[in-house]
């Protein structure tokens, strides 16, 4: 007897830790989430899907009485960028791409029975593809006008600045020369120099083969090395005394120094309203997917499934 498991799933997928894969499913637009008020069955998906030579294909999950079949589930796959089609050998893999179809058929139910199917400008995009793109097209319809007026405010973008503004303050920092060598006295010899006016070239072939001479900044975070130490301890144009670090002696000259900086509103604004909105739509989709699937009557043959095998 084929093992069939009821499910009346719940939206875990998209909050927490994500899966690998919802990238990928969202590219590919299969993560069109979302589920059915009515039980109306999709009217152009017929109760088993055939392949081209007519012989019925497995059925893998049955939503509100249409089905999704092993058929689906490969188009799926090679609708998928090659690289990432060889993940789909292992059956967790293809459960969450089967999560994912189940979903996207759940919202297109959706759609049709708000009339998105009758709409001019959908209608026409429809005619010009077949059952499995019209649900993909009506999924990501429905759940573009279920997002509409979601739009981040220069209110909220003010208050997350205002709340992590740790994160937007940059770090004091000191452009430094530096020279690094096997041992104490070759260092002495480069502090000398440093304290002489010498660049970085000058003091790279003065070391030749003895060590390294560089430029860098510096940054004053977190517990702070013999570098750092040395670095923001002094004023520019001050040379530090000779050091040991591991792997040598070190000696260095702050060329400049600059001071900790808040960054303005100006900077990072682009960059919270994105992140503001992803995680608004994430809320909103795992509210929206909450309520359809109330009513939604969802059926998986784990045994279909666990017997389908995808080969490259």
């Amino acid at each position: 007897m084929t093992a069939t498991t009821t499910t009346h799933r719940h939206p875990a997928r998209i909050t927490g830790r994500q899966s690998p894969l919802l990238p990928l499913l969202t590219i590919i637009g299969l993560w069109s989430i979302g589920g059915c008020d009515g039980n109306t069955p999709d009217p152009s998906t017929g109760p088993d899907m055939a392949d081209p030579d007519g012989a019925a294909t497995p059925v893998l999950a049955r939503v509100d009485g249409a089905t999704i079949t092993t058929a689906d589930l490969e188009r799926a796959i090679l609708s998928t960028p090659r690289p990432e089609q060889l993940e789909y050998i292992n059956p967790p893999q293809r459960q969450e791409l089967l999560e994912a179809l189940i979903d996207r058929k759940l919202i297109a139910h959706r759609a049709r029975n708000e009339g998105l199917d009758r709409e001019p400008a959908i209608a026409e995009r429809l005619t010009t593809t077949d059952t499995f793109d019209q649900e993909r097209l009506l999924a990501q319809a429905f759940l573009d006008r279920y997002l509409e007026g979601q739009a981040i405010t220069d209110d909220d973008i003010a208050a997350d600045y205002q709340a992590r503004s740790a994160e937007f303050t940059e770090p004091e920092r000191a452009f430094v020369t530096r020279a690094v060598r096997p041992d104490e006295t070759n260092a002495a010899v480069a502090r000398q120099s440093l304290l002489d006016g010498a660049d970085v070239n000058a003091l790279q072939q003065q070391a030749a083969d003895r060590g390294q001479t560089s430029q860098v900044w510096l940054a004053q975070r977190g517990e702070a090395g013999p570098m750092e130490q040395a670095a923001f301890s002094l004023e520019p144009g001050q040379v530090s005394a000779v050091f040991p670090i591991r792997g040598g002696w070190a000696t260095l000259r702050v060329e400049e120094h600059k001071p900790a900086r808040l960054r303005p509103l100006a900077e990072v604004r682009d960059g919270i309203a994105a992140r503001l909105d992803q995680a608004r739509r994430a809320q909103t989709r795992q509210e929206l997917l909450e309520n359809l699937r109330k009513n939604a009557a969802v059926t998986v043959d784990s045994e279909a499934l666990a017997n389908y095998q995808w080969q490259d």
